[in-house]
């Protein structure tokens, strides 16, 4: 029995690793979970954790052992992989059967009531009650002024072109419910919205309790275009409303909390930094219907994940680099038989 999984650093960086700019430092290293012993009375089991031999090795410096990284050349001291093993046998995980295709948690939408607020949205000036910011409020709870974070933003294509062919209150409404069911799985897989961009959102996942939190956020970009191809395009068709289209895009790592601007005006907790700008770059690369995956979050993705991202030839004007200096990688994510679209 072979088991792969990821442990991500928190605060420990290597000396060596520029952070500056969109220059990204690898937050993670892979160890190889072999089981040893299980004790089927007692219901419990022995693993020996080594990091991933596929991946990196041991090397001498400064007549001191470190973990060197064959791709990427990161360098780790043996107390910083210790302090790692020790964070991921501290963590609560779960595992997905190698039975359970990739996706399988999809989630089964309940569109009951969309037709309700339809109904309500009696004009574009409708007012809808505003809920509690359960996401701005959490950042102000985190206590800390930087935090890793996968970073998830999402569009409505061609949106410019349905406003222009739809008359004002039927692409105001369209909206409305389109964005509502597009947000609703977010919360269900540990997620936040953070803000609304007028044709789609962008939201965080914050560092987590468990070591799979980029695996958990393609889960919910999956379920997200479960909602949209799946139930929602056939309601707005019979509702009289034209289907719609959605890019993705996820990036993962590092990105400060702030708060931007000032009482007399408006003020607000945030998120800033070359994370959340990769992911939205991205989404707006991405063709309709498609999933794109930045180069930090792929590397952390579990094998089968990694298996369906295909490296994107870039535009020209792709100007991010990560610490190598090279251009920022960008993969697509391959749906095949995943792909839920109805046509």
């Amino acid at each position: 029995m072979l088991l792969r999984a990821v442990c991500r650093a928190r605060r420990w960086r290597n000396e060596n690793v520029s952070d500056q700019g969109d220059r990204r430092a690898p937050e993670r290293i892979d160890f190889v979970c072999s089981l040893v012993n299980y004790d089927e009375r007692r219901g419990t089991f022995d693993i020996s954790l080594q990091p991933d031999p596929d991946k990196c090795e041991w090397v001498e410096i400064d007549g001191k052992r470190h973990l060197h990284y064959k791709v990427g050349g990161a360098v780790f001291t043996e107390e910083q992989v210790a302090r790692f093993a020790t964070q991921l046998i501290n963590t609560p995980m779960f595992m997905r059967s190698p039975e359970t295709p990739v996706g399988g948690s999809l989630l089964d939408p309940d569109l009951v009531g969309v037709q309700d607020v339809l109904e309500e949205l009696s004009s574009p000036l409708a007012t809808i009650p505003a809920g509690q910011d359960t996401a701005h409020h959490y950042l102000q709870a985190l206590g800390v002024d930087e935090l890793d974070f996968v970073i998830l933003s999402i569009d409505i294509a061609g949106s410019t072109k349905l406003a222009t062919q739809l008359g004002r209150d039927m692409y105001t409404h369209l909206i409305i419910i389109a964005l509502d069911e597009i947000g609703a799985p977010i919360p269900e897989f540990n997620g936040q919205v953070l803000k609304y961009t007028g044709d789609g959102l962008i939201a965080y996942f914050a560092e987590p309790r468990h070591a799979m939190e980029n695996d958990l956020v393609l889960d919910c970009a999956l379920a997200i275009r479960q909602v949209v191809y799946g139930q929602l395009n056939d309601f707005l068709q019979a509702s009289g409303f034209p289907r719609i289209d959605v890019r993705i895009g996820i990036d993962s790592g590092y990105a400060s909390i702030v708060t931007l601007g000032s009482p007399e005006r408006k003020k607000e907790v945030d998120l800033i930094g070359a994370t959340v700008s990769l992911a939205a770059k991205m989404q707006q690369l991405a063709e309709p219907g498609s999933v794109l995956v930045g180069e930090m979050a792929c590397q952390q993705l579990q094998p089968q994940w990694q298996a369906r991202c295909d490296e994107m030839i870039l535009p020209g004007n792709w100007e991010y680099i990560n610490q190598l200096g090279e251009q920022y990688r960008v993969y697509n994510l391959r749906l095949d038989d995943l792909d839920n679209r109805a046509h």
